[in-house]
């Protein structure tokens, strides 16, 4: 009897997707790659609305690989909804 139930509710799921898994849009038309052009903008410099330099360390290269990365600190999820906790009270 289970395998009955289970069966029938296998072919009936089957049965109500085979619309959704045969249907094919037929308005949207095909892309190629080769129809995405790239474009590529000159260097442009933006204004933040502050001086990053204060922020920043000397000689920053946001491109350079660090050089030992154990040096590289992370914020731990756990201490900083402690923190957030502590600035709701």
């Amino acid at each position: 009897m289970v395998y009955t139930k289970t069966t029938l509710t296998v072919l009936i799921f089957l049965l109500l997707s085979l619309p959704v898994l045969t249907h094919k849009n037929v308005d949207a038309p095909e892309v190629s790659m080769n129809d995405i052009s790239f474009v590529e903008l000159e260097n442009q410099d933006f204004d933040l609305g502050f001086d990053t330099e204060a922020y920043l360390p000397t000689n920053f290269d946001p491109y350079a690989l660090p050089q030992d990365p154990m040096t590289i600190s992370f914020i731990d999820l756990d201490d900083l909804e402690f923190e957030l906790d502590l600035l709701e009270e």
